[in-house]
């Protein structure tokens, strides 16, 4: 779930997962997880938004889903769905999977006070241009980026207002957590 405050300023909420976790330990992320047997995707999305977050499936409403993302391990498939805030929503951690709520102002992106970066890697033989975000000391890359990534471009162009150029980088956004 791609977690989205309109008020006071539109925001999107990021959080940074636990350091203790065996996989994708401090990286930054949407809440989301596995769907039970049986369970519709945006049911596990509303779910696991109130298992991480406290988030009610009164206190967000639904406005719909992203592109699918496949992880480049081959091991999942991301269906993100973007949940608007209502305003009584308190968002806060409740799971031990996560450290830290990042809100990110979305405004910025359209007026040049934020910056969208890029790095060249190689998926199964292609270059592929992988967006990347910075906040602060925090690095959001790989799928969560391409997610928050075509939010930001579905809202340019309903919007009507362009998006900043990407600033490619050399070194690898995700350090040398991955193997190249």
């Amino acid at each position: 779930m791609v977690p989205v405050r309109l008020a006071p300023e539109a925001n999107v909420l990021v959080v940074v997962r636990a350091l203790t976790l065996a996989d994708h330990a401090g990286e930054l992320g949407f809440p989301g997880g596995k769907p039970e047997p049986g369970e519709a995707l945006s049911d596990a999305a509303m779910r696991e938004l109130g298992e991480e977050l406290a988030v009610g499936s009164t206190e967000v409403e639904l406005v719909g889903a992203l592109t699918a993302i496949p992880v480049v391990t081959g091991k999942y498939l991301i269906t993100p769905f973007v949940g608007v805030l209502g305003e009584r929503a308190v968002p806060r951690i409740v799971s031990p999977e996560l450290e830290q709520i990042i809100e990110v102002p979305i405004a910025p992106f359209f007026t040049g006070g934020a910056r969208i970066f890029g790095f060249y890697t190689d998926h199964r033989g292609d270059p592929f241009l992988l967006p990347h975000f910075r906040f602060g000391e925090h690095v959001l890359f790989g799928a969560s980026a391409v997610i928050l990534f075509e939010l930001l471009a579905r809202l340019a162009g309903a919007l009507e207002l362009p998006l900043p150029e990407l600033v490619v980088e050399d070194e690898r956004p995700w350090g040398t957590r991955y193997p190249p």
